[in-house]
C-alpha cells in the first residue's frame, strides 16, 4: 500500500505497520474530508492556469486523491485538466514547471542519447522533489 493512494486516510495502526507514523500529519481524514480540502483550496485560484497547477501538484502527490476529486467533479474540472487550460499550460510550460513527468527526445538525439534519457527518467535518483 502506497502514501500516494490514501494520503491522510491512513489509520494510526495502518502508519505504524508501513513505517509511516509521523511522517503525515496526526489528523486522519476520510477520502470525502479530503475531496473537501482540494475543492476548497482548487477555487480559491483566480485563474484556470493556477488551477492546473494545484491540480497536477495534487497528482503528482495523491493520485487516487486527485482522480477521486475528477470523477466526483468532471464538469468543473474537466476545462482545467484537459482542454482549453492544457493548451495554455503547453504554451506556459517553461513558466510553470515543477519537476519532469515524461522523456522528452528530440529528432536530433542519436541512439546513445537517448537511450542515456530513457536511463535518466527511469533508473536514476531523482534530482527534483
Amino acid at each position: 500500500m502506497s502514501v500516494c493512494r490514501q494520503g491522510m486516510a491512513f489509520s494510526l495502526k495502518e502508519r505504524q505497520i508501513l513505517g509511516i507514523h509521523g511522517l503525515l500529519p496526526p489528523a486522519v481524514t476520510t477520502q470525502q474530508q479530503q475531496i473537501a480540502r482540494v475543492l476548497k483550496n482548487f477555487r480559491r485560484y483566480q485563474n484556470d492556469l493556477d488551477k492546473y497547477v494545484y491540480m497536477v501538484s495534487l497528482q503528482d502527490r495523491n493520485s487516487r486523491l486527485f482522480y477521486s476529486v475528477l470523477t466526483q467533479h468532471i464538469e468543473e474540472m474537466s476545462p482545467i485538466v484537459y482542454t482549453p487550460t492544457v493548451g495554455k499550460a503547453c504554451q506556459r510550460y517553461g513558466f510553470i514547471f515543477r519537476r519532469p513527468r515524461c522523456v522528452c527526445l528530440f529528432v536530433t538525439e542519436i541512439y546513445q542519447s537517448i537511450k542515456q534519457c530513457f536511463y535518466n527518467m527511469f533508473a536514476a535518483k531523482p534530482i527534483f522533489s
